[in-house]
């Protein structure tokens, strides 16, 4: 294993379960959860998709509730760096080849946050393929062109309450 696998790996073991709920108040556990994100956005040799196939499944769905926290903390800040990270970390997540319609339905929240925060989605869908490799990258790139994307036509709903404003499954 890498040294950015192990730096990945241990820092999402560190974590654990210490990701507040989905609606909880902005604190230590999402300071930690951007440190995270951002140190395994690092360039790494095969790109994201490659560091998400050396991680295993359980450290992939904890990684995958990071990005989804951090993309609706990023619609809230409209922060265009945030926004990209929160895809990059969901990226890694989603790095097992799967069904397209099941990585749309994962990657709904990110798409509406880009659409929101930087106006277009299509570059930062665009980057995303790029680094997932060959197991995504044609999904990725229609998806971050498509006009008819919404929260709920993917069966996600937006809630706000006192902490903020948070993307949640509506199953």
């Amino acid at each position: 294993m890498n040294r950015q696998v192990e730096q990945l790996a241990r820092a999402l073991d560190d974590l654990g379960e210490q990701l507040p709920a989905w609606d909880d108040a902005t604190g230590p556990a999402d300071i930690s959860a951007d440190k995270i994100i951002d140190q395994a956005l690092q360039p790494a040799p095969g790109g994201l998709g490659a560091l998400g196939e050396a991680v295993n499944s359980r450290r992939r769905r904890l990684l995958y509730r990071l990005s989804v926290r951090a993309a609706s903390r990023a619609t809230s800040t409209g922060d265009p760096g945030r926004c990209k990270a929160a895809l990059g970390a969901a990226i890694i997540a989603e790095s097992k080849e799967g069904d397209w319609r099941d990585l749309m339905v994962n990657l709904a929240p990110h798409r509406v946050a880009a659409t929101r925060v930087t106006g277009n989605a299509q570059p930062l869908f665009d980057w995303a393929a790029d680094q997932a490799g060959t197991a995504n990258a044609e999904t990725l790139r229609t998806f971050g062109t498509r006009t008819d994307v919404t929260l709920e036509a993917f069966a996600w709903k937006e809630v706000t309450n006192s902490s903020g404003t948070w993307f949640v499954l509506n199953w």
